[in-house]
C-alpha cells in the first residue's frame, strides 16, 4: 500500500485500469466458459431428449393405428376388409417395433426395463 501512496494521479489512475481491465478478462473467460457449457447442456437436451419424445409421439400414434384397424376389422364385413386391416396391424407394428428398438437405444437401464414391461403385451399379441 505504502507504494500506492507514492504514484503519481496518473500512475494510480493506470493501476486502477490495468486492474480492472484484469477483472473485465476474468469474467469474459468465465463467462464464456459457462456460455460454452451451456451450449453443450443444450444441446445434449435437444440431441437426446427431443428424439425420445419424438420416437414416443411416433410410437403412440402406431399406438392408435393399430387399435383403430382393429377395431375396423372386427367391423368390417368382407374378407378383403380383414385382410386390409390386418395388413395395416402389421405394417403399424412393424413401425413400432423399429422405432422401439430406436428408442430403447437412448433409455437408461431403468427406462429400458420399464419400457421392455411396457411392451410386453404389445409384443405376445
Amino acid at each position: 500500500m505504502k507504494g500506492f501512496k507514492n504514484l503519481s494521479v496518473s500512475g494510480k489512475f493506470i493501476s486502477v485500469v490495468v486492474i480492472l481491465l484484469i477483472l473485465e478478462a476474468v469474467i469474459g473467460i468465465s463467462s464464456i466458459y459457462f456460455l460454452n457449457r451451456m451450449n453443450n447442456n443444450l444441446n445434449a437436451i435437444v440431441e437426446v431428449d427431443a428424439e425420445k419424445i419424438k420416437l414416443a409421439a411416433r410410437i403412440n400414434r402406431n399406438l392408435v393405428e393399430i387399435h383403430r384397424a382393429e377395431k375396423n376389422m372386427l367391423l368390417s364385413n368382407t374378407k378383403e376388409a380383414i385382410e386390409l386391416y390386418a395388413d395395416k396391424i402389421s405394417r403399424s407394428k412393424n413401425e413400432l417395433e423399429t422405432r422401439a428398438s430406436n428408442l430403447i437405444q437412448l433409455l437408461d437401464l431403468d427406462n429400458k426395463a420399464l419400457f421392455d414391461q411396457f411392451l410386453q403385451p404389445i409384443r405376445n399379441s
